[in-house]
Order: structure tokens, then C-alpha cells, then sequence
């Protein structure tokens, strides 16, 4: 069980991993580069290993779902919304997803929605106000609900549908983890380039100071950081993320990354200079207790196994 939240704090890194990054290229080139450079790593080895790289036909919509969702629109929200947000508050906005991944599971597969999850869910749904409500560095105006929050909202709910088709290619184990995370990831790469190729075009018509191939001011700098972030956040995370996904429900997995947020503090901390106030701490613990009891309930129904 602990296994788990060593990947959170990995993940938990990312964020300020993106953010340094944007001191060098555009946000959608980061998403971009990281998930070309991944899904080929991750192909490249199933090649080498002599696989197959055939799809069936049913599955191919599903991969095409997980690579877009998760891999290219989720992310772009994500590090869009970066610009005007601390990380550790997207991060705990992206705590959304275990509310997401409850829906789903309860269309998709079946899984029973007691009064004991409901209860567990809406006490940590409601931690979420304080930190909605409270102030961050973004610069747009000053309603309880600002836009980088709501395209936070949309990246979590994106994030998570994403995770839920994974589940069911997972579950039919007819392709390896590598395999599934390669073609998706090459989907989410390819989708985000023509995001970004668009991005640097439109906005800087009049000045081409940089390829709209690769619009990186300093590339020395830049792959310094993009190594990491592929390294924690695609082939190590993302690797386990859908081990785990072939062991536990949707929700569960999603669970995990509450701890997210504490790490995210703690790293924005670190090294952006970035602070938390009290509410941060409220909300974090409103949302992790809830939560908890939502993981218990589904512990007792026997949705997944124990280690």
C-alpha cells in the first residue's frame, strides 16, 4: 500500500517541473514534447521486446478516447491553468477526479453507490468550496469561481474518463502496460502539437522569434527539466498508475493522489517560493477524510483486493 503514495509524491512534482518549463517554450509544446518522447520510449521497448503492435478493431475508439482525454486534453487544461494557479492548488483541484471516476464506475461498471460512499463523497465535494472561494495569483477577476478553476474542473473530469476507457483495455489483457501507455500517449503527443504548432502561430504573427516547430528560448535548460518530467511523471507514474488500474477500481486509483497536494505545497515551496495559507490545509483534510470514507465502503464491498 505504500507504493501508492510514493508515486504521488513523484507525480506531485510534475507540477512544478511544468511550471519551470514554461520560463522556456509555450505550455502546449511541454505536453506535446513529454508525450512524443514517452509514447516512442515506451514502443521503442515493445518493439525490442518483439511484440505485437495489432489492435483489434473494438479497442481501437478506446485508445483513441484515453490518448485524446487524458493525454492531450486533460494535460493542456492542466498546464494552462498552471500559468495563473499555484500548484498546490491545481493539484488539489485535480482531486476532482475521484468524484468523476464515482460517476463513471457507477455507469460503466456496475459499482454500487451506498449511503456511506454518498455521504463520504459530498464531505469532501464541500471541502473543496474554501479553496475555490479563496484567493490564488491568478489574474482574472475576483468571483469565487474563476476560469482557471473551472478549465481545472474540465481537465479532472477529462483525466478521469480517460483513466475509466484505460480500465477496460487493461481488463481485457490482450496489451501489455507499456503498449497501451505508447499509443495513447502518441495519440495525447500528436493531438497537442497541432495545439501548439496553432498556439505559437496565432499568437505571434507579426513576430517569429522562434520555429512554431519548436518554440524553446533555451533548449539546454529546457531539456534539463523535460528529461525529469518524462522520467517522474510519463514512464514512471503513468506505469504504475495502470498496474494499479488492473488491481483496483478507477476511484481508488484517483484516491491515491489526494495525498497529491501536500507534496505539491511542500515542492512549490521548495522551489517556486510559492505559499499556502490555512484554507489549503482545511480543504486538503475535508477532502481527504471524505474520501476515506468512500475508499472504506468500497474496501468492504470487495471492489479490490487486499495487499
Amino acid at each position: 500500500m505504500l507504493l501508492p503514495f510514493i508515486i504521488s509524491a513523484v507525480t506531485a512534482v510534475t507540477y512544478t517541473l511544468n511550471k519551470l518549463l514554461m520560463m522556456y517554450t509555450i505550455p502546449a509544446f511541454i505536453v506535446a514534447s513529454r508525450m512524443l518522447i514517452a509514447g516512442s520510449l515506451f514502443l521503442g521497448y515493445h518493439w525490442y521486446k518483439g511484440r505485437s503492435f495489432k489492435v483489434r478493431q473494438t479497442d481501437q475508439f478506446l485508445f483513441i478516447q484515453v490518448g485524446f482525454l487524458s493525454f492531450c486534453v486533460s494535460f493542456l487544461a492542466e498546464i494552462w491553468a498552471l500559468q495563473y494557479l499555484s500548484t498546490a492548488k491545481v493539484a488539489l483541484l485535480y482531486n476532482l477526479a475521484p468524484f468523476a471516476a464515482a460517476a463513471f464506475s457507477y455507469v460503466f461498471f456496475d459499482e454500487k453507490m451506498t449511503i456511506k460512499k454518498f455521504i463520504g463523497l459530498s464531505i469532501g465535494f464541500l471541502g473543496f468550496i474554501p479553496i475555490l472561494i479563496a484567493s490564488d495569483i491568478n489574474v482574472f477577476d475576483q468571483a469565487p469561481f474563476k476560469l482557471p478553476d473551472l478549465v481545472m474542473a474540465l481537465a479532472a473530469i477529462c483525466y478521469t474518463y480517460g483513466w475509466i476507457a484505460l480500465r477496460k483495455l487493461t481488463k481485457r489483457r490482450l496489451y501489455t502496460v507499456g503498449f497501451i501507455n505508447g499509443i495513447s500517449m502518441i495519440i495525447g503527443g500528436v493531438c497537442s502539437f497541432i495545439v501548439s504548432y496553432a498556439w505559437y502561430t496565432f499568437a505571434h504573427t507579426t513576430n517569429h522569434t522562434l520555429s512554431a516547430f519548436f518554440p524553446v528560448s533555451d533548449a539546454t535548460s529546457f531539456f534539463a527539466l523535460l528529461i525529469p518530467l518524462i522520467a517522474a511523471g510519463n514512464l514512471f507514474s503513468f506505469y504504475w498508475y495502470v498496474r494499479f488500474l488492473q488491481r483496483y477500481t478507477a476511484t481508488f486509483v484517483t484516491c491515491v493522489d489526494l495525498t497529491g497536494p501536500i507534496f505539491s505545497a511542500f515542492f512549490g515551496w521548495l522551489f517556486l517560493g510559492e505559499k499556502v495559507n490555512v484554507i489549503f490545509f482545511l480543504s486538503c483534510a475535508a477532502v481527504l477524510g471524505g474520501i476515506y470514507m468512500f475508499y472504506q465502503e468500497e474496501l468492504r464491498q470487495g471492489y479490490f483486493e487486499h495487499e
